[in-house]
């Protein structure tokens, strides 16, 4: 009597730079997330996301800074341009949960950008 292997199909396997869960479906850290300062409206069952104008300037010592104008005092700052929008993404984050915190509205946005061209 020969002893055969058994017939097995491979379950359904996700390429190595895609997690995903048992179940299939993207792991956790992969799965789409509203940001930290959305607010969720419940009778709609959607997030709802502000979109603040940031403001990045380049230094004379190449650094760069950012403010936000919507946001008095919401400030930050980088050695690179990338890290300065990174960080001010986190001080808006970090503003608005204070304002929360606080029992303060949080502001409507009212800048908008526009690069107007001076012959």
């Amino acid at each position: 009597m020969a002893i055969r292997a058994r017939e097995r199909r491979t379950s359904a396997l996700s390429a190595p730079d895609e997690a995903r869960d048992r179940h299939g479906r993207p792991s956790w850290d992969e799965r789409p997330r509203a940001p930290r300062d959305a607010k969720l409206d419940f009778k709609a069952g959607r997030f709802e996301v502000k979109n603040f104008l940031a403001v990045l300037e380049r230094a004379q010592d190449g650094t760069w800074s950012a403010y936000v104008p919507d946001l008095p005092g919401c400030t930050s700052f980088g050695p690179t341009r990338e890290e300065a929008a990174a960080n001010v993404r986190e001080a808006i984050s970090g503003h608005l949960r204070a304002l929360r915190e606080t029992g303060q509205a949080i502001p409507e946005p009212t800048s908008h950008p526009e690069v107007v061209d001076v012959a």
